[in-house]
């Protein structure tokens, strides 16, 4: 099963997916983010439904 966006975010961030978690991201955190989403939707492949 492929993982999800919220799977990749708690593989980069923790479980703690928190607006106060996130307001405290440094520059460094916010830049692997960036990099770790910009990557998750290059291999992105939507499901297709019946």
């Amino acid at each position: 099963m492929e993982n999800t966006i919220v799977d990749m975010l708690r593989e980069v961030l923790g479980p703690d997916l928190s607006a106060g978690r996130l307001e405290e991201l440094t520059v460094d955190e916010i830049a692997e983010l960036a990099y770790a989403v910009q990557t998750h939707y290059q291999s992105w492949r939507a499901v297709k439904s019946d």
